[in-house]
């Protein structure tokens, strides 16, 4: 949900602020004020969470392929969202670096793109906190997503050669499913830094500096999204399919379903 809020807040602010500053032809001293330097600035902060989300996903599969049993203790109900909130205080962090008037991070509406303030600054926060900070977090996402796979292949193996339960499988290809939806997650993202820091570089046009920017940025969301809602059919409002042992609990006794017979346990419960 994390990163669903992401990439909804991200388009939401291009819906609702660089929309309509491109349609009615904002001049600067509306894009570039302090109302404008701070929707930019919610922007940044959105788009680090988004990059620390895709951190945090690799880690995540890394840890449920390669230690299931440590899974569970180390991603706990309790723990999960003391993590998940580090992460969006480490983007608020980041977010801060954009509150000065010289780092602002502001939408140009008369050139359709977001831009940084043709400062010193500005020239620091876009090469190093941007392009920069992106491109090495996400050498660290593919190499956690490559040693993931080698274990997703070691793991492989063992199914093959040994007799495993099937509850096991069923956790492993769920696992498996997961880590192709963060890599295809982070592609998307790793897309949108190249485009938006190279592509830019070799285009000159007004419409072609827009598309490698905004437009780009824009549909990198929506495609993660997509990816986010496609591999969860959890969020799609689906029910998980009936797994081949069901367990019921009852006052007064334990009953496990089976499909081919159903044995009844009785238990004393307190």
């Amino acid at each position: 949900m994390s990163q669903l809020t992401a990439d909804s807040s991200t388009l939401l602010l291009q819906m609702l602020w660089a929309g309509p500053a491109t349609f009615f032809h904002f001049e600067h001293e509306i894009t570039f004020s302090f109302f404008g330097a701070r929707i930019g600035q919610i922007s940044m902060l959105l788009w680090f969470s988004s990059v620390y989300g895709k951190l945090l996903i690799a880690l995540n599969r890394l840890v449920a392929i390669t230690w299931p049993l440590e899974y569970c203790n180390i991603f706990s109900n309790r723990r999960l969202p003391l993590i998940i909130g580090f992460i969006w205080f480490l983007a608020l962090l980041h977010g801060l670096v954009y509150t000065t008037e010289d780092c602002a991070f502001v939408f140009d509406a008369l050139e359709f793109i977001w831009t940084y303030k043709e400062t010193t600054c500005g020239a620091i926060a876009s090469r190093y906190l941007d392009f920069m900070h992106g491109s090495g977090t996400f050498a660290l996402v593919l190499l956690i997503n490559t040693v993931t796979f080698f274990f997703i292949r070691r793991r492989a193996k063992e199914f093959q050669t040994k007799k495993v339960a099937s509850l096991s499988k069923e956790t492993y290809k769920k696992n498996v499913r997961l880590y192709i939806q963060g890599c295809m997650a982070s592609g998307t993202l790793v897309f949108l830094n190249v485009s938006y820091n190279c592509v830019t570089l070799v285009t000159t046009t007004r419409l072609g500096v827009f598309a490698a920017t905004t437009l780009v940025w824009e549909i990198a969301h929506i495609v993660d999204g997509v990816i986010l809602v496609i591999f969860n059919p959890q969020l799609r409002g689906d029910r998980p399919p009936p797994s081949k042992n069901t367990t019921v609990v009852r006052r007064g006794s334990i009953t496990t379903v089976k499909r081919a017979s159903i044995s009844v346990v009785n238990a004393r419960t307190g």
